[in-house]
């Protein structure tokens, strides 16, 4: 059967009448649509289920003579198990201003999958901003009846939804188990100075243009040179780091989001050194989830899988196992807090900022070994960017207080 010609959302929102059936009325309601897809490959822009979930949604909005389209908003490739997605958060963001008084999605799997925070929304946050919420195919609307909450249906189902996350998770860790022990690469983006067999995609070979970088990065540690020295060698040659190389070849992820140009710094150079990809063995499962919605947690080295020979190799193993005796045995010089969540970042480039234990100071590594950087060597005293932090947490407070005590006095006088 031919597939229906696609809603036209410019049209809805200049108001055209073909684009809706019914004559509307007024709207009471400025709706949100919000669409998802969790695998990158089936969710390409005119993907078929991508697709699907916007006109099903724009369809529904059609015909109600209450509701209008705000906006419709799309996470491509993003999990539902975790809800910061870059389209979730700037609908929550209108809502929480006032923009969004309506959010309509196909069903409750696509707003998220886990069942606990599904239902903090729908019972606790929505009615507390009066916000209606529909889920077009599990035939939910929170004000069908005057309903708040989302009741022991809607629980179920998404007890359901997170059950179904959890198996799956399940699964692809079975799967990816074996990958290792076979030694397949089984990562979305292949490393630096490798690309992915055009014939089979577990299976690395080197990328020239970028194999010399990286062999020159080896040559320069065994030769005495320093990581910083490296990195600052690097970048006052323009050389383009892993980030922006694979920008200029359109390859790997979704770099449409890299606003700004990368550098070389530091911990790349160290990472590339550290890497025995490099010497044609396959290293994996260095890294898990505690859990299906637990933190990311590196593994011990000695329960990493390693499998030798996998793939060509850009350096020899001896050079490999010679570069590893250059390094010295350190200690992190953050705190265990700071290490933990560090949300400072550098007033020129935005980049996140380290602690240094010995200056007592935050430093930008990318203009720490970057000298046509706008924040080459820039430093931030700890204590005093302490202190600006707590001046701001403090006036934001007071605020929240006195909007607290205005409330309550409003409440009174009703």
């Amino acid at each position: 059967m031919a597939r229906k010609k696609r809603l036209d959302v410019n049209r809805i929102l200049d108001g055209d009448t073909h684009a809706a059936p019914a004559q509307r009325t007024e709207a009471t309601y400025r709706a949100g649509a919000y669409i998802r897809l969790s695998v990158e490959d089936s969710g390409k822009i005119n993907g078929y289920s991508l697709e699907n979930q916007e006109k099903l949604v724009l369809d529904y909005i059609a015909s109600q003579q209450d509701i209008e389209l705000y906006r419709l908003y799309s996470d491509n490739g993003f999990s539902g198990k975790k809800f910061d997605r870059p389209g979730f958060t700037e609908l929550m963001e209108l809502v929480r201003q006032g923009e969004i008084n309506c959010i309509i999605v196909k069903d409750f799997s696509r707003f998220g999958r886990d069942y606990i925070e599904i239902g903090d929304y729908l019972e606790q946050l929505f009615p507390f901003l009066g916000v209606r919420f529909i889920a077009v195919n599990d035939k939910y609307d929170s004000q069908e009846d005057g309903r708040q909450t989302a009741g022991l249906e809607v629980a179920f189902k998404n007890f359901i939804y997170d059950f179904y996350s959890r198996d799956t998770s399940k699964k692809i860790r079975n799967v990816r188990s074996k990958m290792a022990r076979d030694g397949q690469f089984a990562s979305a983006n292949a490393p630096y100075g490798f690309l992915k067999s055009p014939t089979d995609k577990h299976q690395l070979i080197v990328d020239e243009e970028a194999a010399v970088v990286v062999r020159e990065i080896f040559q320069m540690k065994l030769s005495g040179l320093s990581a910083r020295k490296i990195t600052e060698s690097l970048n006052e040659r323009g050389i383009p780091s892993p980030a922006q190389y694979a920008l200029n070849h359109r390859r790997g992820m979704d770099w449409r989001r890299l606003n700004q140009k990368s550098a070389w710094d530091s911990s790349k150079v160290i990472a590339i050194l550290k890497d025995e990809r490099y010497a044609g063995n396959m290293v994996s499962l260095r890294r898990t989830l505690n859990g299906i919605y637990g933190r990311d947690t590196a593994i011990k080295k000695e329960e990493w899988v390693r499998v030798e020979g996998t793939h060509e190799a850009i350096i020899s193993y001896e050079d490999f196992l010679r570069t590893q005796e250059t390094f010295l045995v350190y200690h992190k010089s953050q705190p265990k807090t700071i290490q933990r969540y560090n949300a400072s970042r550098c007033a020129h480039c935005g980049r996140k900022l380290s602690y240094s234990r010995d200056r007592k100071k935050f430093i930008c590594r990318y203009g720490e070994s970057n000298p046509v950087a706008e924040c080459y060597r820039a430093a931030y005293p700890a204590e005093v960017l302490k202190d600006a932090v707590l001046t701001s947490l403090k006036w934001h407070f007071d605020r929240f207080v006195a909007w607290e005590h205005l409330q309550a006095r409003r409440m009174r006088e009703v």
